[in-house]
């Protein structure tokens, strides 16, 4: 969410300090892991509010598999064409999910860069499960038109 690992360090730092502060108010009505997981969305949108800004790092773990960086330069080192296109490649999505809304945008990186299932987005985002079907769905169309709007202008120039 961050767009920096260390600012992503230093959100993950002040999340666990108000877990600390706050840790009486567990409920323990769901998994510990989901309400840290609240408490780490709720400092990082926070902080960006503050900096009136939006970023998706791409050190972000697709699933169990590797990060979208290192998936978009995986094995190219040698081709200075394929750098260059997967370099221009990440450009797109930043800018792609950057113009998603807030909460389309959560969801997105929520589900297919970070893997969680929808229960468990329901449970982080406080939204019924319909909703973070709903929204993912709206939000994979939005995305998938900017990507190809952005693709075709390329490949205008």
């Amino acid at each position: 969410m961050m767009g920096d690992e260390e600012d992503a360090k230093d959100m993950s730092q002040e999340a666990l300090l108000k877990a600390f502060r706050s840790i009486r108010q567990f409920k323990m009505e769901s998994n510990f892991s989901t309400w840290l997981y609240r408490i780490a969305i709720n400092t990082c949108k926070d902080e960006l509010r503050k900096r009136k800004e939006q970023a998706v790092s791409l050190d972000t773990p697709i699933g169990d598999k590797m990060t979208l960086g290192e998936t978009l330069s995986d094995g190219d080192s040698a081709n200075p064409i394929l750098i260059y296109e997967k370099a221009e490649l990440k450009v797109m999505i930043e800018k792609a999910l950057d113009q998603l809304p807030e909460d389309g945008k959560n969801v997105v990186v929520l589900k297919d860069l970070l893997g969680y299932s929808y229960e468990e987005i329901g449970e982080m985002l406080e939204i019924p499960i319909g909703t973070v079907r709903s929204r993912l769905n709206r939000n994979r169309s939005a995305l998938r038109k900017i990507l190809q709007t952005e693709g075709r202008a390329l490949y205008e120039l």
